[in-house]
């Protein structure tokens, strides 16, 4: 299975194979994406609302059908794409959950988890992933 459409699987968007992840983006998520993905990935609110750049206030004004703009709906697929990853590299959602809810000496002790406030820090993330898929870091 492709990348793309394990991200659809994992955000549980329906009939979308063939259209790309930009242009998912740019029509919007909805609400009900993001709590699909906050459940997948057992993330609180107060965690993942900083990295998306949208407070609880904004999200709770939100109509329950109204879509988010293409900076969120983008990053929403770029932690799922993370999710995804570390699904594949730590053989099961559940582990990669395990794993970057652990502090790590590499983060002097702080967890990956720690680092989700902006992409720079899911980059980060995802490279240590990559490092640990191709046995570079432990």
């Amino acid at each position: 299975m492709d990348e793309t459409t394990e991200i659809f699987l994992f955000l549980g968007i329906r009939n979308a194979k063939s259209i790309p992840l930009w242009k998912i983006a740019e029509s919007g998520l909805r609400k009900s994406t993001l709590q699909r993905l906050l459940k997948r990935t057992k993330l609180p609110q107060h965690v993942i609302l900083p990295y998306l750049d949208i407070s609880e206030e904004d999200l709770k004004k939100d109509k329950e059908g109204s879509r988010f703009g293409i900076t969120v709906s983008d990053r929403i697929i770029d932690l799922a794409r993370l999710y995804v990853h570390g699904a594949r590299t730590f053989e099961g959602v559940n582990n990669f959950i395990d794993w970057i809810s652990t502090p790590l000496p590499t983060l002097t002790g702080k967890t990956p988890i720690d680092l989700l406030y902006s992409p720079h820090g899911l980059k980060f993330i995802d490279d240590i992933v990559l490092g640990i898929e191709h046995s570079i870091l432990e």
